[in-house]
């Protein structure tokens, strides 16, 4: 055998002693005792339909109690399914973001190319234009600016 503290193996022949915990009794519980030796039948009787009353209640407590607990342990479950949907949910959402990020960056930098394309093409535009040149530049090309000269 073994024991039943330490599991330590036995032998047959071996003494195996067991330290039990042991306390005093409550004076209450001798003096009901006492009673108990001393009461009639009938009181007895009475005592133990008090006693069965008294049980019937703390029951019913007891049960009202597990019942809230049973709820109290269903809405634990609810809420944590909920936050881990919640925590899924949150995970593809962050990845949505920077999915989305990237492509507003990606955006951005095209958009600021097509910007600098369409200031360049503006320019080579605007000098290409003979009203848009400056006066000096007209009147050096101009055959009768020259002669005026």
């Amino acid at each position: 055998s073994e024991c039943p503290q330490c599991k330590a193996k036995s032998g047959i022949d071996d003494l195996l002693l067991l330290d039990f915990e042991v306390t005093q009794a409550q004076p209450r519980s001798r003096e009901e005792a006492r009673k108990l030796e001393t009461a009639s039948a009938e009181e007895r009787s009475r005592m133990r339909e008090e006693l069965a009353l008294e049980l019937e209640e703390v029951e019913a407590r007891l049960g009202e109690a597990q019942v809230r607990l049973e709820e109290r342990r269903e809405a634990a479950q609810d809420r944590k399914r909920a936050r881990k949907e919640l925590e899924a949910q949150g995970t593809d959402l962050e990845a949505e973001i920077s999915r989305l990020r990237a492509a507003r960056e990606k955006a951005g930098v095209e958009s600021a190319r097509l910007g600098a394309e369409v200031d360049c093409q503006s320019a080579r535009q605007r000098e290409q234009r003979p009203w848009s040149r400056s006066q000096d530049s007209v009147n050096e090309e101009d055959p009768d600016a020259k002669e005026e000269r």
